[in-house]
């Protein structure tokens, strides 16, 4: 367990008495973007060791050579943290557990996961089916579209170890899928999330479970998405396909919408009665003429709704969409262009997070040159309104070695409340190069909180909560879903940077059924846990 010593240096506050729904006591965005654009923090690397915000960490704990697609986060031990699990080409899943601060195990995986190596092409961690013990979709290639390769699904047993529980005939295989990966999503009404599975140059796929089994609900999803030649499986010339995504409740609704990109964009809204409508066309999304790498969600602005960041790797660049959402409608208008961060490179994935404790999201993006060679990545300081500042000599952790980049996690590992990375390479045929893995600590001087959040009467891991935190900064708004990353997704505790503040704060959470419930956090330079029903949240060891 972490002992934290009382910090001299923050600036306590009072507790924040008045009732929540008073919010212009705290305008969402308005001190958080003031504080940014004054360049408050600017030069947060002068104070800290060794100078950078990014120092590296745990290296030879971790792997360092190998092909992948990519890693995921998820509890396999049964500790209460989330282990880390790599999956490779031709090779058994790695398994590293986190023993708490900054160190990890390498666990045996034969004894906790499926012990033969297979052609890995992305794992979806969930607890779907709300037992408490988290599952394992796990995507496989389909020797280029002209083979067999079932996916499977990895639940443990009751002695604690993993196996494929899909019968022979389950859709849930989808043999000829082409995997690139999958994402969870609430859907309808019930407290079980429905599972997108994405596929390259193969159809996209929807699947349901109620409780007891699993159906295949790929026919709500628009023509488009499903259309392919019946001979082959494959999508004809013309015809669009998906193999990453992007979940979210843009419009507030309290029902999950998502957003396909790959070859194009296409943009879903919930219906609320468990079916899909295209809302591309009215979005103002940019949807021709583009690759999309990478899209992500989050409050770019502050303003109190998930806006978007679309990373491009066939035109290069990164755009911000700013979220105009309002009724019945999707909409977005055009945010800053990002292109100059990126100027010579073609990004491979990001993440956002607020790196540095000030309460705005922050920007990591995966580089390759145009020749598809490593370069260094680039880390961007969130500015309030969209736009992004790079910060990456000032703040490190840039990735080292050659091994061609894959992903990146931001994650509160040791649980003191700021944001560690973990980057992880090994794309492409070039096995032998090393950086398969690199870990990075946070030395940021503020600090900030984590927070998972319990509701399984609702959903697994809190899904489709709103969470919104008050502070002297101003009002800071999550939404828990699952956040996908290079084929790779899971649910992660939610992030609050809260600078040189000591607390104690309120909170509340919005759950999925429209229901509140404050909460307090004492101090900041931990991680919470807020069940359903509960006032003070419990403190994490």
């Amino acid at each position: 367990m972490n002992v934290h010593p009382p910090d001299t240096r923050c600036r306590r506050l009072a507790l924040l008495v008045m009732p929540i729904l008073a919010l212009a006591v705290f305008p969402a965005g308005g001190a958080l973007a003031a504080r940014a654009q004054a360049g408050t923090a600017n030069s947060i690397a002068d104070s800290l060791p060794g100078g950078t915000l990014f120092q590296p960490a745990a290296q030879d704990q971790l792997p360092q050579t190998g092909k992948s697609y990519g890693a995921v986060w998820a509890d396999i031990d049964g500790d209460g943290r989330q282990d880390f699990l790599i999956g490779y080409h031709g090779r058994r899943t790695g398994l590293y557990r986190v023993d708490g601060g900054l160190s990890f195990s390498r666990l045996d995986s034969c004894l906790y996961l499926p012990c033969r190596g297979f052609d890995q092409h992305g794992l979806a961690a969930c607890d779907f089916d709300v037992d408490g013990f988290w599952d394992l979709y796990v995507s496989v290639g389909a020797d280029r579209g002209r083979g067999a390769g079932p996916n499977q699904l990895w639940q443990p047993s009751p002695e604690g170890r993993y196996r494929d529980t899909l019968p022979a005939d389950s859709p849930l295989q989808d043999p000829a899928g082409r995997g690139r990966g999958a994402v969870w999503m609430l859907m309808d009404g019930d407290r079980y999330p429905e599972l997108v599975v994405l596929n390259f140059r193969t159809p996209t796929r929807l699947f349901r479970f109620d409780g007891q089994a699993w159906s295949d609900s790929s026919a709500v999803l628009p023509r488009l998405i499903r259309q392919w030649t019946e001979n082959t499986g494959i999508y004809r010339d013309g015809v669009r396909w998906f193999a990453t995504s992007v979940v979210g409740d843009w419009d507030n609704d309290g029902y999950e919408d998502i957003l396909l990109a790959g070859e194009s964009l296409m943009l879903l809204r919930n219906d609320r009665s468990g079916s899909l409508t295209d809302a591309t066309a009215a979005s103002g999304l940019e949807i021709q003429g583009i690759l999309v790498a990478q899209a992500l969600s989050g409050d770019l602005d502050n303003d109190g709704d998930l806006d978007l960041l679309l990373v491009y790797n066939s035109l290069g660049g990164l755009r911000t969409w700013l979220n105009e959402s309002a009724g019945d409608s999707l909409r977005f208008r055009p945010g800053p262009i990002l292109r100059q961060l990126v100027p010579d490179s073609e990004p491979q994935s990001a993440a956002l997070g607020d790196f540095d404790n000030d309460g705005l999201l922050d920007l990591y993006v995966v580089l390759v040159d145009r020749k598809g060679i490593k370069v260094p990545n680039l880390l961007a300081r969130g500015l309030g309104d969209g736009d992004f500042r790079d910060v990456s000599a000032e703040w490190g952790g840039r990735g080292a070695g050659n091994s061609l980049p894959c992903g990146v996690w931001p994650v509160d590992a040791d649980r003191d409340g700021d944001l560690d990375l973990m980057l992880v390479g090994g794309q492409g045929d070039f096995p032998q190069r090393r950086g398969l893995c690199r870990f990075y600590a946070n030395s940021a001087v503020g600090k900030g909180v984590t927070l998972t959040l319990e509701n399984r009467d609702l959903s697994p891991h809190g899904m489709g909560a709103r969470v919104e935190l008050f502070s002297h900064l101003g009002t800071q708004t999550r939404q828990v879903h699952s956040v996908s990353n290079y084929h790779n997704s899971t649910v992660l505790p939610l992030h609050f940077g809260l600078a040189d503040e000591c607390g104690p704060w309120r909170g509340v959470v919005t759950w999925r059924d429209g229901s509140r419930q404050e909460f307090t956090l004492p101090r900041s330079g931990a991680a919470y846990l807020v069940r359903a029903g509960t006032e003070e949240a419990e403190e994490l060891p």
